[in-house]
């Protein structure tokens, strides 16, 4: 049998976590790089082509995040992942605006079932049973229950695979759109989202609300907000030197992030407090709008391996975390990280391959 690590309480020592984290970052922007081709087609401001892109930097730096959360026994600086979370509910919020512009709310919930809920039960059964088999850890039926309903408040069920909370809220953003649009117009919705978003922000800030972060929470409805406002956005961008944009963007992300360091550092008050959670808040904001206009700097051409990342990336997202911290069947076996690594990316790849190619089998037959 093939010896795997769990990284739960033994955590994997990793040299200059810091230098190892740059070079990551380096060869993920090298093979970005490598693979962009010329766009065939006319680019628009938050295309399909754009957001599979954001969605495939946003998974990389996941991935990468949990390794050190999860894996490493000492941190790396900076580490994203929290940000790419919000990215990718953002995204979410965006979608599924742009989508209800089309279609309105017909097949609402077929579609969720099929796209998020589908694939998160054929997982969850999955990581049920090798938590069983190789870890002889079993759950009470009324656990397996909660976590097949989405319903993962418990700190139990969030460590099965440690993503599972990002379910969680998202299919309470999911109910909360579609009450929301079902009984009033598509503007006061998107109003009544964002103030139950900023409703549960404060409420995650008092510690009452058990998931994610409060500029995660946020997340969905502000991207509820630019798919309402889409077209005006990609008139702006059009009309607007894109550089001159990326030249506000870029100086005040690196502010707010040493603002960030700098509170963190210095101990506690109130007034110190304060500018922590609007920091913290505003941060992931601005590395996406950094993110979008570099990608519409560059609208063209469009990068292969973004793009197949952000096509497999809930797929990736599902799988990553419990192969990486709970079932390691690689690093075992490597002395070198780097190639250990990068092995480990490549069968999680193929694993989601393979998770979608069954997927799309199993919707056709349903």
């Amino acid at each position: 049998m093939i010896s795997t690590s769990n990284y739960e309480t033994l955590k994997l020592h990793i040299e200059n976590p810091s230098i190892v984290n740059f070079f990551m970052m380096l060869a993920f922007l090298s093979l970005s790089l490598l693979f962009l081709r010329r766009r065939g087609d006319d680019s628009l401001f938050l295309d399909v082509a754009q957001t599979d892109q954001l969605k495939g930097i946003a998974i990389v730096l996941v991935i990468i995040g949990h390794l050190w959360y999860h894996v490493s026994e000492s941190k790396a600086v900076p580490i994203l992942g929290d940000y790419a979370v919000t990215a990718f509910l953002i995204i979410s919020g965006f979608g599924m605006t742009i989508s209800y512009t089309r279609k309105k709310l017909n097949n609402f919930f077929v579609l969720r079932f099929k796209r998020v809920v589908l694939p998160y039960w054929v997982v969850s059964i999955l990581w049920l049973c090798m938590d069983w088999h190789i870890l002889g850890k079993s759950y009470s039926v009324e656990q397996i229950i909660m976590t097949f309903l989405g319903l993962n408040f418990h700190p139990t069920l969030s460590r099965i695979d440690y993503v599972r909370w990002f379910i969680t809220l998202l299919l309470i953003w999911y109910s909360l759109f579609y009450i929301s649009h079902s009984f009033t117009k598509q503007r006061r919705a998107i109003s009544l989202l964002c103030f139950l978003g900023v409703v549960m922000a404060v409420l995650k800030i008092k510690h009452l609300f058990p998931l994610g972060f409060a500029h995660q929470i946020l997340g969905f409805p502000i991207g509820c907000v630019i798919g309402y406002y889409i077209v005006p956005l990609r008139r702006f961008i059009s009309e607007t030197n894109t550089l001159r944009l990326l030249s506000l963007v870029v100086p005040a992300f690196v502010a707010i992030e040493y603002c960030h360091v700098f509170v963190t550092g210095s101990g506690g008050g109130l007034l110190l407090g304060l500018i922590d959670i609007l920091v913290t808040t505003a941060a992931p904001y601005f590395l996406f709008a950094l993110l979008v206009l570099l990608l519409n700097v560059f609208n063209k051409v469009q990068s292969r391996f973004l793009s197949a990342c952000g096509v497999l990336s809930y797929e990736l997202y599902l799988l990553h975390c419990p192969l990486l911290v709970k079932y390691n069947v690689v690093f075992p076996h490597f002395d070198t990280f780097a190639v250990a690594f990068t092995l480990y990316i490549c069968i999680v790849i193929v694993l989601s391959c393979v998770l979608k190619y069954l997927l799309k089998g199993m919707n056709k037959l349903a």
